[in-house]
């Protein structure tokens, strides 16, 4: 009794405590929590995938029309298999699939489609294939990879792309407390751009000029380093207000 007394205090504390709390509260931004959610594992149900894993889409425009993929799957288990469902952590991506039952050794179809609106940069997206051979772990994984330019095409004078910006380069030096980059807006909504508190190093800021970057207005991406300078590791610049990818949101620091 006494123990079990002790541990409703213990947790009644923590839960009442506006320090604790917030000291291990943190807020992960969806795409992070989503890339982070990929299946560690595909179990080897003999299911193959035929004409190869990877589906190179090249290069396309982001005004071009959605482009389809047919895919052809083996089924090579020794028994009967279907397909249960198609996942994939991205919403550019639609599946359609035989729901019937493939004999072993018969063939099923699956229908990709990817939309590029929104998506300017390079694409590289994993689509898990789950059966009735291993539900819990994926029994194939297709993966989607290639590059999708801005409306009017790639401009050698914006060689760099982060969502609908068009950047002049993507590296600022740490020594420079201000640090301009030539951007543009290349798509057909206003853009408000600032740093990423969530995930850039803590006193480092990113705004632009003009604060508003209507479309095809060109303008200067800020970079500000903290006043006090850098403390010693890696530091991370993350720009918010584009649609794209934690990954693809970064200003390199040299």
């Amino acid at each position: 009794m006494r123990c079990l007394l002790g541990i409703f205090v213990c947790v009644l504390a923590v839960v009442l405590s506006p320090t604790v709390g917030c000291a291990q509260i943190r807020i992960i931004p969806q795409e992070v929590v989503q890339e982070a959610a990929t299946p560690s594992k595909i179990e080897s149900v003999g299911i193959v995938i035929e004409g190869g894993e990877v589906i190179d889409l090249g290069t396309i425009g982001e005004g071009d029309q959605p482009r389809t993929f047919s895919v052809v799957w083996r089924n090579d288990s020794g028994r009967s298999a279907a397909i249960t469902r198609i996942r994939s952590g991205c919403g550019c991506l639609v599946a359609d699939y035989d729901k019937r039952a493939i004999e072993n050794g018969a063939r099923g179809g699956i229908t990709l489609t990817f939309n590029p609106k929104g998506r300017i940069g390079a694409v590289q997206h994993h689509i898990y294939i789950y059966t009735t051979l291993a539900d819990t772990n994926p029994s194939a994984v297709i993966k989607l990879v290639g590059k999708v330019d801005g409306k009017n095409g790639e401009d050698p004078k914006w060689p760099h792309q982060i969502g609908t910006l068009q950047l002049r380069t993507k590296q600022v030096s740490a020594e420079d407390r201000v640090s301009r980059i030539a951007v543009r807006n290349g798509g057909s909504t206003p853009l408000v751009i600032k740093h990423d508190a969530r995930l850039s190093t803590r006193g480092i800021k990113a705004y632009t000029e003009p604060q508003v970057l209507h479309p095809t207005e060109e303008g200067f991406l800020v970079v500000e380093m903290p006043n006090e300078g850098l403390k010693e590791g890696p530091a991370m610049l993350f720009l918010g207000g584009v649609n794209a990818p934690p990954r693809e949101r970064m200003i390199e620091i040299k």
